[in-house]
């Protein structure tokens, strides 16, 4: 039987500090209707436990090596409750009533999908701040993908659960699945609403990561995954941030030499030829996009 209230889905990789601080802006929250799903190592529940042993945390293990959207899909089966939110535990929720405001905006309003704007705290420079482009709504409205068209902030939203169960999961990668996650919900959800209360803190600089030569193919397979919905829905806005995601030289430096000779030749092919043909996009969408479309019937795409 599905309950009226909140599910919030809490994947654990670390039980640090970050985590801790996470967990409490949950469980104080002025909503009383939650459950808290934490999906964690057996190692990280016992340290939970000694914590949080609150009757509102559902703990289910998971093997080390799972991904974070991996178990998330594990918390959206157990989940019991009428909606669905996502938290990472090195974030926090802005305010007390972060949750009810998002409840009572998706009660009210009937849609599938409700959101509201978030705010960004760097750690290393000991500031919070916002980009208007990607993390305020300005006033309370639907909308629909075609006009919205970001692949960000996943987790500042509520989910209709049975929308979610019937439909949406993360995809296995080891990166960038909660963008494609993002876009298909968008996209089968029709429309959406949004407010411009602030509910959610997006931490950044806090720690260090490692990318390895799986986690860049995954990030690259979400990309193409999200070009070629950008193409089969006319989506230009979303192909053109794929592509500068791709041609990022921040990200691209940080692929050493050694790494990119590990690629198969295929492979190479078709990131530099993404690459070299990113100006021409800008001029000739269409043109462009069916060029990529091209290289996924030679099976490129298959091959990440």
């Amino acid at each position: 039987m599905i309950k009226k209230g909140i599910s919030v889905i809490i994947p654990v990789l670390n039980a640090d500090a970050f985590c801790y601080k996470c967990i409490d802006s949950v469980i104080n929250q002025n909503f009383q209707e939650k459950e808290i799903i934490i999906i964690t190592t057996i190692e990280n529940i016992n340290k939970l436990k000694k914590t949080f042993d609150d009757y509102t945390i559902k703990y289910i293990e998971s093997s080390s090596n799972e991904d974070s959207g991996t178990r998330r899909n594990i918390g959206i089966e157990y989940s019991r409750n009428k909606y669905i939110f996502f938290i990472d535990s090195d974030d926090e929720l802005y305010s007390v009533d972060s949750l009810l405001k998002l409840y009572r905006a998706i009660e009210c309003t009937g849609v599938k999908i409700c959101g509201g704007s978030c705010i960004i705290r760097d750690e290393y420079k000991n500031k919070y701040y916002c980009r208007k482009d990607l993390t305020d709504f300005s006033f309370s409205h639907f909308n629909v993908f075609k006009n919205f068209q970001y692949e960000t902030g996943f987790y500042r939203f509520i989910y209709d659960s049975e929308f979610l169960k019937a439909k949406i999961r993360f995809p296995s990668l080891k990166r960038f699945q909660d963008a494609v996650f993002f876009v298909n919900a968008m996209i089968n959800a029709d429309k959406f609403y949004l407010i411009p209360d602030i509910v959610y803190i997006y931490k950044k600089n806090h720690k260090k990561i490692t990318w390895n030569v799986d986690m860049w193919n995954d990030h690259y397979k979400g990309v193409f995954e999200l070009l070629k919905i950008s193409y089969l829905n006319n989506y230009r806005c979303l192909a053109k941030r794929m592509l500068q995601n791709i041609n990022n030289a921040n990200r691209l430096r940080t692929l050493k030499p050694y790494d990119f000779k590990s690629l198969s030749h295929q492979k190479k092919i078709f990131l530099m030829t993404l690459l070299k043909m990113n100006k021409l996009f800008f001029y000739m969408p269409v043109a462009y996009l069916k060029t990529i479309i091209t290289l996924v019937k030679w099976n490129y795409f298959n091959l990440m």
